[in-house]
């Protein structure tokens, strides 16, 4: 199966600490969770947000689940007022990203994948995201390109100087081993590039894969009669889904094939880890529908995923081989990078240089703005 990719910008670039409002307790009954220059952010829309990342997130190593709630409850707090902020501010500025915009991204990243519209509709499906609810992700990320292409007046560059010191940094290890720990969690929470539709799946390993088929219909009423019927050898699974599945592999009878477990949103590795192979599992809901899976193999208890899916070979980092005399020449650093290799490099610290001002400039919207916190 071809690899969906979507890139996710997210707003959670700055950080605030509020100190609890001693009338906190009224508040929290009041259901206000945070009021940004007039705007509330309710304590349901919080919680209703949470619970879906909660059912996206693995628990990075040396957390709980507690904490991951208790820590991704604020850091998405924090990520809510940024949006609104953002939203602000595009809104002050004149930044409209209109219906028009968004289906012309949708359709941009739709064909640079070479997938038809159902393949898309299929993709997102999978991995329990409406269309309705990508096409909001589209806008958010719309509106802060927009914000950073108005704030940024001149293009950010990135010197050879700049690149080859940067590349020998990160050849040291000196990149903010602090923050690893941060950075676990909000990958865990889904705050990142590829997060939450690139979650880690919650059973088996990582890289783990699967070989199952899946049957999808509008109703759950017609999803529990149809499984009932499967489960009891009345219908044939793979003849039912070429009847009335909605969802993807329906032409061939449900069947994903072999798929990576991480490909697939929480509700269906859920529904995996509750049978065996051969077993048909009970009705779920999947992106406002509902659907059942029969497994065909499993992951075994000790698989692991490729070295491509799970850790990069251990090699020395190129740049980490420049001698102590040459680690001052551009040149000599670079000359280890194939010419594609330096233009990815230098457009990713391009972005990360771009990301540093806008958290800045968020940070100064935040500064500028009325903002109360009562969690």
């Amino acid at each position: 199966m071809r690899e969906f990719l979507v890139s996710v910008f997210l707003a959670a670039l700055a950080s605030l600490v509020v100190a609890s409002s001693p009338a906190r307790a009224a508040e929290v009954i009041d259901g206000i969770a945070a009021v940004v220059n007039g705007e509330i952010i309710t304590l349901g829309d919080l919680d209703k947000e949470l619970e879906e990342r909660m059912a996206e997130a693995q628990v990075p190593e040396g957390y709980s689940m507690a904490e991951i709630r208790d820590r991704g409850r604020r850091m998405l707090l924090e990520s809510m007022i940024n949006d609104i902020l953002v939203r602000q501010e595009a809104e002050r500025l004149g930044l409209d990203v209109s219906r028009v915009d968004i289906e012309n991204t949708i359709r941009r990243i739709r064909e640079e994948q070479g997938l038809t519209v159902e393949e898309f509709r299929n993709q997102l499906a999978l991995r329990n995201m409406t269309r309705e609810k990508y096409a909001d992700t589209i806008r958010n990320q719309l509106r802060k390109q927009r914000l950073i292409g108005y704030m940024v007046h001149q293009r950010v560059a990135v010197s050879d100087r700049e690149l080859a010191e940067h590349i020998q940094r990160s050849s040291m290890g000196s990149s903010g081993m602090d923050d690893y720990g941060l950075e676990e969690m909000q990958r865990a929470m889904g705050f990142g590039d590829t997060a939450p539709l690139d979650a880690a799946p919650q059973v088996g390993q990582p890289g783990a894969k699967v070989s199952l088929s899946i049957i999808i219909v509008g109703s759950q009423q017609a999803a529990e009669k149809l499984r009932a019927e499967v489960a009891s050898g009345q219908r044939d699974f793979a003849a039912a889904a070429k009847e009335l599945s909605q969802g993807p592999g329906a032409d061939e009878g449900g069947s994903l094939g072999e798929i990576s477990l991480s490909e697939l949103g929480a509700p269906i590795r859920q529904a995996v880890s509750n049978i065996a192979p051969g077993e048909v599992s009970d009705v779920f809901e999947l992106a406002e529908q509902y659907a059942f899976v029969k497994l065909h193999s499993a992951p075994e208890s000790g698989q692991t995923a490729s070295e491509s899916e799970s850790e990069p070979a251990k090699t020395e980092p190129r740049g980490a081989s420049v001698s102590q005399e040459t680690e001052s020449s551009p040149d000599a650093v670079l000359s280890r990078y194939s010419k594609s290799e330096i233009e990815q490099l230098r457009e990713r610290l391009r972005q990360q240089k771009l990301e540093a001002r806008f958290s800045q400039y968020m940070q100064q919207l935040r500064d500028k703005a009325v903002i109360r916190i009562n969690l």
